[in-house]
């Protein structure tokens, strides 16, 4: 399966973790990347690719709340 992203753009440390710059040709695969790291990792901007991980997670709640 191909990437959608194109690469590490930058890096820093943040109290409690990293955070990253990505390019990404997708911002659903983004979310679907970030969702992997569970609770862990927040897409912080742009808004567009935060609402998308919206989308993704409400996916995911909907298909396992029984």
């Amino acid at each position: 399966r191909r990437e959608s992203m194109d690469g590490l753009q930058a890096s820093r440390d943040v109290l409690g973790g990293i955070e990253v710059e990505l390019r990404t040709f997708s911002y659903a695969s983004l979310a679907r990347w970030v969702m992997s790291f569970g609770g862990e990792a927040e897409i912080r901007a742009p808004d567009e690719a935060r609402r998308e991980m919206v989308v993704v997670a409400r996916a995911v709640l909907q298909r396992h709340d029984n």
